[in-house]
């Protein structure tokens, strides 16, 4: 059972993050960016793992779905960023 989802937060410079509701999400977003980046609610949705995604690799940038970016071994603890995009 998993207790976290996969989170976007922001539309042109989306940060997605593994936490177990918006509002963590949210949270850990805003304490990591400048006031004039703050994001409301509003500004956050949920990530199916199965959506797939470039991601950087370390000699290309494969496509691949969110889950299996995570990984099978990935272990939450806490709200955390995994990847962004710019």
């Amino acid at each position: 059972m998993m207790n976290f989802k996969i989170f976007g937060v922001g539309e042109d410079y989306t940060t997605y993050i593994v936490a177990q509701s918006k509002e963590e999400a949210l949270e850990l977003h805003n304490s990591h960016v400048d006031a004039e980046w703050h994001e409301t609610i509003d500004g956050v949705s949920e990530v199916p793992f199965e959506r797939e995604g470039r991601f950087e690799a370390e000699e290309d940038y494969p496509n691949m779905t969110f889950g299996e970016f995570l990984g099978k071994d990935f272990v939450y603890t806490e709200p955390k960023v995994i990847c962004w995009n710019e």
